[in-house]
């Protein structure tokens, strides 16, 4: 069974946030959560199926969506609530659960990963089955706002640090 652990989720979203906006997060906290799901503003989710699956869910602000979205689109005045955000979301969604994607691959597992769903405001209920463990990385961008990484997996080794 593969395993991944938080600094891996991290490493995932470090990477990213470095190569594809300039910035570098920081990481406040890794923890298995059993609390409800919750909606900051714009959530983004990407499922994985294979011989593994789940799902990996990128959170933050409106205001920190647009400002993620005009660092990777190189573009000023972003509407929050406009499609470039959406864009810039699902895309940093895709690239972490493909970075975790990898990690698993690495022994010779087979998993895809299907296009992202992007979800404005309010509650949303996604829910988790039994015998899914469910992996919470809260982060802070360099100015200060909270984002957060969720990973929801079966079939994987998740252990809490390397």
């Amino acid at each position: 069974m593969p395993t991944v652990t938080s600094n891996d989720i991290f490493d995932a979203v470090h990477g990213i946030f470095q190569s594809m906006l300039g910035t570098e997060p920081r990481l406040h906290s890794a923890e298995r959560t059993e609390q409800p799901l919750k909606n900051p503003g714009v959530v983004a989710i990407v499922g994985y199926a294979g011989e593994h699956e789940g799902t990996v869910i990128f959170g933050c602000g409106k205001p920190l969506a647009a400002s993620l979205a005009e660092l990777m689109l190189m573009e000023e005045d972003l509407d929050p609530d406009g499609e470039e955000v959406d864009d810039a979301m699902g895309e940093i969604a895709n690239m972490v659960a493909g970075q975790l994607k990898n990690l698993v691959c690495k022994t010779g597992n087979e998993v895809q990963l299907s296009i992202p769903v992007i979800i404005h405001d309010g509650d949303y209920r996604l829910q988790v089955p039994d015998g899914y463990e469910r992996w919470l990385l809260t982060a802070f961008h360099v100015d200060g706002e909270p984002f957060f990484v969720e990973l929801i997996t079966t079939g994987l080794a998740v252990d809490p640090c390397a």
